[in-house]
């Protein structure tokens, strides 16, 4: 039996992903563990698998974001590269490791696997002496990036009387048909594929896409989604009404700002609120979205082409991939969305596109694979 501790960003976004490989763990009879803010306890208990242990530590995204923002003098949802770099290297840092260290002291991992904007488990693996994993289900950040966050992590590296240690091995669920050549790459570790899944939480039971006569349906059914952070109420109803007259599923999301009150239903538009994005996906031929990760992912790995409103962090990084491996098309204002969608819904190649990546996903190691390889890894490091 081997403690795994998953650490990430607390955002929907950076946890979900590691759910499919947190369940073959446990389902193999391995304990697992997640650091992660007190505010994701309820998503703990409802989405992820059954039997992760959640080690409360860290701040929510608005406080990370704003804390940043005050220490550099930067926007709060367009930071600087010293604002990114203070974001992830330093506020994270600082106000999870006070608490995450003893709890993690106390749990005594074997092994951590964090995601590629969390810094605390890599400093948490170097301060206990155990080897780690990165999960990479984004584009590589620009070099500027990388090393500001670097920079800002050193001092407390120092701190703690200790020094980066270079992960295991990079686990990468980022395809490498949204790679293009001339892009950065993990070269500090050995490189995994792993497969990505869209999530579809605990039950997997029927979501908002779902209907009954969904095999029958001759009109297409669009899924628009800002995610949990860019969900403005203005731009979703910005949305709902450059969609009227198409069958779509909007979700409200978990917005930083002030989440849309609209009606369930308005003409062709049926509201949702959070659902796992697996289950929202049943039945949708497009997905309107930010260009988070998890978003792009997940509806790629479905074979359903996108359309793109990149808005901040490394939104506009993946939603140029998409549109240069022809799987969808990003728009500079939302005035533009029913055009936009209109040409992916009415041009079969975005589909085809698409599904290619879906095909090179379902190719790659699956979550049980890629965890026999660690578990390897790690007994002969032990």
């Amino acid at each position: 039996m081997t403690k795994i501790l998953f650490t990430a960003v607390s955002a929907h976004g950076h946890v979900l992903p590691l759910g499919p490989l947190m369940q073959v763990a446990l389902d193999d009879g391995h304990d697992v563990a997640l650091i992660a803010s007190e505010g994701l306890r309820g998503l703990v208990e409802s989405d992820l698998p059954e039997g992760v242990t959640l080690l409360a530590a860290g701040p929510m995204p608005f406080e990370l974001a704003t804390t940043a923002a005050e220490r550099t003098g930067g926007d709060v949802m367009q930071p600087s590269i010293e604002g990114i770099g203070e974001t992830f290297g330093g506020v994270l840092v600082d106000l999870s490791l006070p608490e995450a260290l003893p709890l993690a002291h106390d749990w005594q991992p074997d092994v951590v696997v964090a995601d590629q904007y969390n810094t605390v488990g890599p400093l948490l693996a170097a301060i206990l002496d155990v080897p780690w994993y990165r999960y990479a289900m984004s584009v590589h950040p620009p070099q500027s990036w990388t090393e500001a966050i670097e920079a800002s992590a050193a001092s407390r590296y120092e701190s703690y009387g200790t020094a980066p240690v270079a992960p295991q091995a990079t686990l990468l669920a980022w395809p490498s048909s949204l790679t293009a050549a001339e892009d950065a790459a993990w070269t500090d570790a050995p490189v995994h594929e792993i497969a990505f899944s869209a999530h579809a939480g605990r039950s997997g039971g029927a979501g908002a896409g779902a209907d009954a006569g969904a095999d029958a349906r001759t009109h297409p059914r669009v899924l628009a989604t800002f995610g949990t952070i860019f969900s403005d109420a203005a731009s979703l109803e910005r949305l709902a009404s450059s969609l009227d007259g198409i069958d779509t599923i909007i979700t409200r999301g978990l917005a930083l700002g002030e989440s849309t009150t609209g009606d369930d239903t308005t003409g062709s538009v049926q509201w949702t609120e959070f659902e796992p994005i697996g289950r929202l996906l049943e039945g949708v031929d497009l997905t309107v979205s930010a260009g988070g990760a998890g978003t792009v992912l997940a509806s790629l790995s479905r074979g359903v082409p996108l359309v793109l409103w990149p808005q901040g962090a490394d939104q506009p990084h993946i939603a140029e991939q998409v549109v240069r491996a022809g799987a969808g098309v990003s728009i500079a204002s939302l005035d533009d969305t029913r055009e936009a969608v209109d040409q992916v819904l009415n041009d079969p190649t975005f589909a085809q596109r698409a599904e290619a990546i879906a095909d090179e996903n379902r190719s790659r190691p699956q979550p049980r694979e890629v965890l026999g390889t660690i578990l390897r890894q790690v007994s002969r490091v032990g």
